[in-house]
Formats: C-alpha cells, sequence, structure tokens
C-alpha cells in the first residue's frame, strides 16, 4: 500500500535566532540574490536552492514547535492530503505533536521518530482547496 507521505523533503530545517542576519549569511554563502521575503509574520524565510524540486533550506526563528528538551522539526516531508497523513500516523501509532496546523502557506502535521526527532509532513495550501 502507498502511504500518503510522499518519498519526497519539502524543506530542511536550520534553526536560527536572528531571522534577518541568518537570511544575509545563507544569502552570502550560497551567492543567492538578497530579497527573499521572510514569512510567517517574519520568522520563516526559504533560501531558494536553484534546482527545480530541490527542498528548501528554511531558516527559522519560529519556536512554536520545540520540544521541552529543546529538540526542534529537522525537515519536512511532502503531502497531497494532510488529513490522509495524520490518519497514517495515527493507524500506526506514530506519536504526533498536535493537531494538524493552518499556518497561513500550508498545513502541518508535527511528528516524531522512535527517536523523538521531530519531523513534520505539509501540504501547500492550493492543494487542500
Amino acid at each position: 500500500m502507498k502511504g500518503p507521505i510522499q518519498n519526497h523533503l519539502m524543506s530542511v530545517f536550520i534553526h536560527v535566532t536572528d531571522i534577518q542576519r541568518s537570511s544575509q549569511w545563507y544569502n552570502e554563502l550560497l551567492s543567492v540574490a538578497p530579497g527573499g521575503p521572510l514569512t510567517h509574520e517574519g520568522t520563516i524565510y526559504d533560501v531558494p536552492m536553484g534546482r527545480e524540486h530541490s527542498p528548501f533550506l528554511t531558516l527559522d526563528a519560529n519556536i512554536t514547535l520545540n520540544q521541552p528538551d529543546g529538540r526542534h522539526p529537522q525537515l519536512m516531508f511532502e503531502t497531497t492530503d494532510i488529513q490522509a497523513a495524520h490518519d497514517f500516523l495515527m493507524a500506526r501509532n506514530i506519536e504526533r505533536i498536535g493537531a494538524i496546523e493552518d499556518i497561513g502557506s500550508m498545513y502541518i502535521l508535527a511528528f516524531k521518530d522512535p527517536d523523538g526527532n521531530v519531523l513534520l509532513v505539509g501540504q501547500k495550501k492550493d492543494e487542500r482547496e
């Protein structure tokens, strides 16, 4: 059975404390023209990676998904059906962190792997509506 979580990375996260400084630093490091928008109330910056279908390198200053043990989401898998992904995780007794969350541009669901690493699955909003 093919599950709803795709074998495709959507984003790799780097957690930062100063989004402005970090976005400039990564733009310079990767020779990316500055000027990409900060999103999600100025807490997220997606560094363009230059290849079609490449995952985003997401600089993340948003701390809402930080866990008490200090773990942060490290990457995000893609889905075209966030509810099916939720049901898929539930059917396998995979620990979820909260419910499906609407973050403006997409829906996300956080969950943990067997070692407690925090992962995300996300669906772009235009795919759900």
